[in-house]
């Protein structure tokens, strides 16, 4: 019997690795975008959308997770993670689709495996 491991992953960076343990993982895997929080010159922004790689279905807008500072109440989005590559890229973009080069975030993952 395969069991379910629930652990909450927060990344800094625009390029990351996700835990060995997720990769290996037999089970399927989820991530659950949880909530992402950034600055830009020492404020916080808004109209800015956070986009991710890891995401391999549904690819809308140029791979959009989630609106930046939103509240944390908000629904949030899970994608299923068939992949056995470590890395992942995130970038942000305002509502143009331009490139948004902000200074620092935070971004909270729940990962299911």
């Amino acid at each position: 019997m395969n069991t379910e491991t629930k652990t909450y992953f927060w990344v800094n960076q625009l390029e990351n690795k996700f835990p060995p343990e997720f990769i290996s993982s037999k089970n399927k895997k989820f991530i659950v975008v949880e909530e992402c929080k950034a600055i830009l010159k020492d404020s916080l922004v808004g109209d800015v959308i956070l986009h991710a790689d890891f995401i391999h279905r549904d690819h809308y807008l140029d791979y959009a997770c989630c609106f930046v500072n939103e509240e944390a109440n908000r629904d949030t989005a899970k994608y299923e993670y068939n992949s056995q590559k470590q890395s992942f890229k995130l970038w942000f973009t305002d509502l143009y689709g331009e490139i948004v080069n902000i200074d620092a975030f935070a971004l909270r993952l729940l990962l299911i495996f």
